[in-house]
């Protein structure tokens, strides 16, 4: 933290406060790596003489605002704004939540072993920000916090989740009042606070308070009665309860969002293609909308059609399979939504297989130039179409060993038509 102490003796003219979730993670005995400071007058020449005093660039955030950063470590920033409203009270008053409304001078910040040291007594708290993290409650500033930044509403849920706090009552019924304001949200900062969220240890009573706001159908324009938020919270808690988070590849928030649509994927009021539309509306990552829409599309046909893909590998490879899903994650949703133990004994038996088929083609035994060579051609749509033979094959058993998928593919220059 030493350069906080080159900051302050650069600054001695200018007034610089440490703000926000920076107090506040010190309080909770949190690592810290996001500084946020306001700067009364000279910015510009405060962040520019000390990003050049340790050799680091200056970005800017926010050239209207003027929002700077300084990255002065690996994963440790310090982001420097100028005060909004006349003086560090007014703009304490305009942030979210009490336990982010709090601020200390630079010059009153003492350091123990290169780190920071912070006397409560020293903290200015005009909005009881300590008693409320003492408390672990989420409370807004002001009556009109939530109108003046609508996502504070997935905020207040999000520090809820990830600090186990509490939202008061009060905040939780401006919450509801002003809840259709979530619409005049820019989409990508609903995107990443749901992230934020989502991809956070699930509190399951926050996320149940979060549910019955109404939210969703918010959110996603979606038909209140038709969400079934029972089936929601009980398919997350089971999946908490069972430590399945930690044995995904996948992002935790892909699992919550698949969980959110299942019920109303299965139920035929509402289809893949209106889920894909929905998501990439919020401008989340192309490579996750497909999963998300895979996986509902093969959960829902194993909880749907099992019996017709029972004892039919061919079927099962040509209609479930897809080499990049994991399947074990797809047994956790189902078993924790699903209870009939008749209809899981054959879907667990469809998935066994289906992993049976990614194991076998997990080694690629030959490529394309194997099969030019053998078959004497060029590059070009022929040699696609054999792999993709070759690899259903593999899949279903019927070709293992590399001398086999050779002695197959010289028995496809005698006859085309096999292709």
């Amino acid at each position: 933290m030493n350069y906080l102490k080159i900051l302050d003796n650069i600054s001695e003219t200018n007034q610089i406060y440490i703000v926000g979730g920076t107090i506040r993670d010190y309080l909770l005995e949190k690592s810290i790596n996001d500084i946020d400071m306001i700067v009364f007058n000279s910015i510009n020449d405060v962040v520019y003489k000390f990003a050049d005093t340790i050799n680091k660039k200056v970005i800017v955030l926010d050239k209207n605002r003027n929002i700077f950063r300084v990255v002065v470590d690996e994963n440790i920033f310090l982001d420097f704004s100028s005060p909004v409203g006349q003086d560090l009270l007014e703009d304490l008053g305009y942030r979210d939540f009490t336990i982010n409304s709090m601020a200390i001078e630079l010059s009153k910040i003492g350091f123990n072993n290169n780190q920071l040291n912070i006397k409560k007594e020293h903290i200015i708290d005009p909005f009881n920000g300590i008693k409320d993290i003492e408390k672990h409650i989420i409370k807004v500033v002001k009556q009109s916090s939530i109108k003046k930044d609508p996502l504070r509403i997935i905020r207040a849920f999000r520090f809820a989740n990830n600090l186990n706090f509490e939202i008061n009552s009060k905040t939780k019924k401006i919450i509801k009042d002003d809840i259709s304001l979530i619409k005049q949200i820019k989409v990508e900062r609903i995107r990443e606070e749901l992230i934020k969220f989502f991809d956070y240890r699930l509190n399951i009573n926050t996320i149940r308070d979060f549910l019955n706001t109404n939210i969703i159908t918010e959110l996603f324009n979606l038909e209140y009665n038709n969400i079934n938020t029972r089936n929601i919270i009980n398919t997350l808690e089971c999946f908490k309860k069972n430590n399945y988070y930690t044995k995904t590849n996948n992002h935790r928030y892909i699992s919550v969002l698949i969980t959110i649509f299942l019920d109303l994927i299965k139920s035929n009021k509402l289809n893949y293609k209106v889920v894909e539309d929905i998501l990439y509306s919020y401008t989340f990552n192309k490579n996750d909308v497909i999963i998300i829409r895979d996986y509902l599309y093969v959960i829902n046909n194993l909880l749907n059609n099992h019996n017709k893909y029972k004892n039919k590998n061919e079927l099962i490879y040509n209609k479930l399979f897809f080499d990049y899903i994991d399947y074990y994650e797809i047994s956790y949703i189902i078993n924790c939504y699903h209870n009939e133990t008749d209809d899981l004994i054959v879907i667990n038996d469809i998935i066994e297989l289906l992993n049976k088929m990614k194991k076998r083609i997990e080694n690629k035994k030959i490529n394309g130039n194997t099969i030019m060579e053998i078959l004497n051609i060029e590059p070009g749509e022929r040699v696609g179409n054999i792999l993709k033979i070759v690899k259903k094959k593999r899949a279903l058993g019927i070709l293992n060993s590399k001398e086999e998928i050779k002695d197959y593919i010289v028995s496809l220059s005698k006859n085309k038509n096999n292709q």
